[in-house]
Parts: structure tokens; C-alpha cells; sequence
């Protein structure tokens, strides 16, 4: 597991108009905001059309797979939006450009359900968003095993060991411990030599 801990969240509302690219518009604003990173919803809206999807696969492409790391289709729509959400955080090798992360549900005029990786889709009448932004940089990683960019998250292991070598004031214990030991022998010593003191006088 990897995570980062993000300070100083603020939010914000956007409603994309008809016609307009969902990825445009938001890298737009990431653009415009520059945030370390961004949460999004898609609270509310009036569907999608032109819409290309995926289910997210993994791999290389094969002779199976020619599309991978995705299995990709078109969806023309129209498409109710029944729950979208996603993130944008930076590419971790061109310094301004967005990497825009959707999941979708859509429901059409048939008994149908669509659940997908949004590649791209147009608003077909508003889309009304809550947008949470952070100011710590987030970038994705390419990942050769799955061929897919993940996020680039600090090790929970290498956090966890340095919650444990610290303790409530945040002193690490390599420098608490030594000295604990150094004043407890300090104060052996005084103690002693008190102790002979007193001995001689007698």
C-alpha cells in the first residue's frame, strides 16, 4: 500500500456545458488552478454522448488483447449519467499536462447499464461538478508489469517505520534511547559518589 497524507483542501463547483469535452474541460481547470491534485464528482447532469470507454485489463497487447492495456469500445450514446468520478494529477515528465483518471456508470433508453474507464465523452445537456483540490504534488508512474500509470505514492512501510522511530514529540528514539541511557547513568554516578561521601564522613 502506498499513501500520502494532503493539507490545505479547498472545493469547488463547475458545471461544463453542452457539447464540451468532460477531459477538456477538467484538464482546463488544472491547468488553470494548478493544484497538487484534484478529486472529482460528477454530482449531477444530463448525460454523455460520444463516448469512448474501456475496461481497464492490464498488459501487452496480444493477438487476444490487440488493445491493451484496455479492452476499448464506443458507446454514441445518449447516456444518462448515473455516477462518475475520477482524479487529475500531474505526468511525472512534462510539467503541464494533466492525466485525467474517470470512472463512469451509464444507463441508456434501454434496460442497459454501462460501467467503464472514461476515455473521453461530450456533455450532452450540463454536467454539474464537486471538485476537492490539494496542494501536495501527485504524480502517476508507469508501471512495466501492468502496463498502466498508477499513482506515485510514498511506501505505507517506509511512513509506518517512521511512526515507529519516533515518538509523541516526533524525537526519534535513536537519539531518545542514548539519552535516556546516558542520564540514567549520570544519575547512578551522582548517586554513588553521594553514597561514599557520606561513607568517609562517618
Amino acid at each position: 500500500m502506498e499513501t500520502i497524507k494532503i493539507s490545505n483542501i479547498q472545493y469547488y463547483r463547475m458545471r461544463i456545458e453542452r457539447g464540451e469535452s468532460i477531459v477538456a474541460e477538467l484538464k482546463k481547470f488544472m491547468l488553470d488552478k494548478k493544484p497538487g491534485s484534484v478529486t472529482f464528482i460528477v454530482e449531477a447532469g444530463g448525460g454523455f454522448t460520444d463516448v469512448k470507454c474501456a475496461f481497464s485489463v492490464g498488459g501487452y497487447k496480444t493477438a487476444e488483447l490487440p488493445d491493451a492495456p484496455y479492452i476499448n469500445y464506443d458507446l454514441p450514446g445518449p447516456h444518462e449519467i448515473s455516477g462518475t468520478t475520477g482524479n487529475i494529477v500531474w505526468h511525472p515528465e512534462k510539467p503541464n499536462e494533466p492525466m485525467v483518471h474517470i470512472h463512469t456508470t451509464l444507463g441508456s433508453n434501454k434496460p442497459e447499464t454501462y460501467v467503464a474507464h472514461l476515455h473521453e465523452a461530450k456533455v450532452m445537456a450540463t454536467a454539474e461538478l464537486l471538485l476537492i483540490t490539494s496542494d501536495e504534488k501527485v504524480v502517476r508512474k508507469h508501471d512495466k508489469k501492468l502496463n498502466l500509470w498508477l499513482l506515485d505514492l510514498p511506501s505505507t512501510t517506509a511512513s509506518t517505520t517512521g511512526t515507529e522511530n519516533t515518538n509523541k514529540n516526533n524525537t526519534p528514539w535513536s537519539i531518545v534511547i542514548p539519552m535516556g541511557i546516558i542520564i540514567a547513568g549520570l544519575m547512578a554516578a551522582i548517586v554513588f559518589l553521594l553514597w561514599r561521601k557520606e561513607k568517609k564522613e562517618k
